[in-house]
């Protein structure tokens, strides 16, 4: 819902991959107003962090479904078996898209093949001008991005490096806000792994012992303090 809405005119918009101050402002009058189009403006300002729960909760499920597992998975197997689930809900909708509008204007195909070759293979994100329509579609290339991260940095391994990966992605998202201060930069991070490694790491760990003895409270604690960082 979220990704319709927040692209509607009269809508106030979200801070998810760049900081915006004037849309915190922007919310604060449509709660002092409290009219109809509060609940869109709540949806479209708020929505976004639903990315990050949904990263937290992927990562808690791979360790779950294949940390204990006896018989080791290779990542040919794990990726095969993850990029089919994906194309599955990827392509019924997007060779759909491209069909429709190529008929519709015969250029559009022409202009875009690159953009559905990319997306097809779980690309699209790590061109610096993405192809962006209506909907999750980037989350397909940044989802599979992380399956790799768990799979190189976390699958049978220590907590050690999956934490020099986060604290190195979030010293590159800091220079680019601090040093460079190329905000077209850090939204091309935050579009990639390096903007979701921090709640993807605490999901992933979040349900073993080495952090908490107390699996139960662990995920929450874990996803508090993320909050509080945001």
């Amino acid at each position: 819902m979220h990704n319709y809405i927040h692209r509607f005119s009269n809508v106030v918009l979200e801070n998810q991959h760049i900081y915006y101050p004037e849309r915190n402002k922007e919310l604060i009058n449509s709660f002092l107003e409290f009219d109809s189009g509060l609940f869109l403006d709540l949806i479209s300002h708020y929505g976004h962090y639903g990315v990050p729960v949904f990263v937290f909760l992927s990562g808690y499920g791979l360790v779950i479904k294949y940390e204990k597992k006896e018989v080791p998975l290779k990542f040919r197997e794990f990726m095969k078996r993850h990029a089919g689930k994906l194309w599955l809900l990827l392509l019924p909708l997007l060779i759909p898209h491209f069909l429709i509008l190529g008929i519709k204007d015969p250029s559009y195909f022409q202009e875009h093949w690159f953009d559905l070759a990319l997306m097809t293979g779980f690309a699209g994100n790590l061109h610096p001008e993405p192809y962006i329509f209506h909907g999750p579609w980037w989350f397909f290339s940044l989802i599979v991005q992380l399956y790799i991260i768990y799979y190189a940095f976390v699958y049978h391994r220590n907590i050690r490096p999956l934490v020099l990966l986060t604290v190195a992605c979030i010293m590159v998202q800091a220079t680019a806000i601090g040093i460079i201060r190329n905000t077209d930069l850090l939204e091309y991070f935050r579009f990639n792994f390096i903007g979701s490694v921090l709640p993807f790491a605490l999901g992933t760990h979040s349900c073993t012992e080495t952090l908490f003895p107390d699996g139960k409270y662990g995920g929450s604690c874990l996803y508090s303090f993320y909050c509080m960082l945001l």
